[in-house]
């Protein structure tokens, strides 16, 4: 059913839409929570060129990918099953939970679980520098707590 959805959808769109495919945290009976579920979605689709994948830091540690202890495991495997190439965007957040959770709670960047090391090993690796990163954190909903966010990526870069 998820395939004839996206295809319904992406046959109705325009031809230079674009549709992003999300890892999903693995909340109740859930389709997407891991990198292999999306790689079959996407291998059932008609407009592949059309259609790509989001990471979500929170998300995918919710959903078991230990980015403290496994990253280059994790990369590694998202390479495999996506291909980086079609990984189009990343969230970048913390997590309030803990990993395999399976619950959706963002946290600032570093005032989580996920941490402050592991965050920064994330938005600096090589194999990920042509991926757009999207803040995605509770301290969004201010201005002030915007530029907090972008200070800590800032001292990521440095």
């Amino acid at each position: 059913r998820v395939v004839a959805g996206l295809n319904y959808v992406m046959e109705k769109a325009p031809d230079n839409a674009r549709l992003i495919l999300e890892v999903a945290a693995g909340a109740g009976a859930v389709i997407g929570d891991k990198v292999e579920e999306l790689a079959m979605i996407y291998s059932q689709l008609e407009r592949k060129e059309n259609v790509g994948f989001g990471l979500d830091t929170q998300h995918m540690w919710a959903s078991g990918y230990d980015f403290q202890n496994d990253l280059e495991s994790v990369i590694d495997n998202v390479e495999k099953e996506l291909g980086l190439d079609k990984v189009w965007s990343i969230h970048l957040n913390d997590s309030k939970t803990a990993l395999a959770s399976r619950k959706d709670r963002h946290e600032n960047i570093g005032e989580g679980l996920i941490g402050n090391d592991a965050l920064h090993k994330v938005f600096t690796h090589k194999k990920l520098a042509h991926i757009p990163f999207i803040l995605e954190t509770p301290a969004l909903e201010s201005l002030d707590g915007a530029r907090s966010e972008l200070e800590k990526l800032r001292a990521f870069l440095n």
